[in-house]
């Protein structure tokens, strides 16, 4: 082989390598969760174990889709975020227990929603 075809396929192959991560995506888009909420989750997972654990439910609610994190812990907010990551609401929590008074019409209910994630790490880890 010479060195025009050694350069040539090596440049071949870093193309074929540069296309297939363009179309995997982050791991975030492969998984379906926005890359916010990645974050989100990252520094849960670096956080100390809650009690309960931390969890991520994924919602339908007033047509469009809604991500719920339960509170941590007493008299702590639960959040509810919009696709983007921003805040809509504490729907929970709080001194009341009954959140920030923010949202606008009835939540669905926990068991209509899907969890996307939750801590499973133990206290013996």
């Amino acid at each position: 082989m010479n060195k025009a075809t050694v350069l040539s396929a090596a440049a071949v192959l870093v193309f074929v390598q540069c296309f297939v991560v363009m179309a995997m995506g982050s791991s975030q888009e492969r998984s379906g969760i926005p890359q916010w909420l990645q974050g989100k989750i990252d520094e849960l997972e670096k956080a100390p174990l809650a009690n309960p654990p931390a969890m991520v439910y994924k919602c339908f609610w007033q047509d469009r889709t809604i991500y719920y994190l339960p509170p941590q812990c007493c008299d702590r907010y639960s959040d509810l975020y919009d696709e983007s990551g921003r805040i809509i609401c504490h729907p929970g929590g709080g001194i009341t227990g009954r959140g920030d008074g923010k949202c606008k019409g009835p939540l669905p209910e926990r068991d209509k929603c899907t969890l996307i994630w939750k801590d499973d790490r133990s206290h013996g880890r």
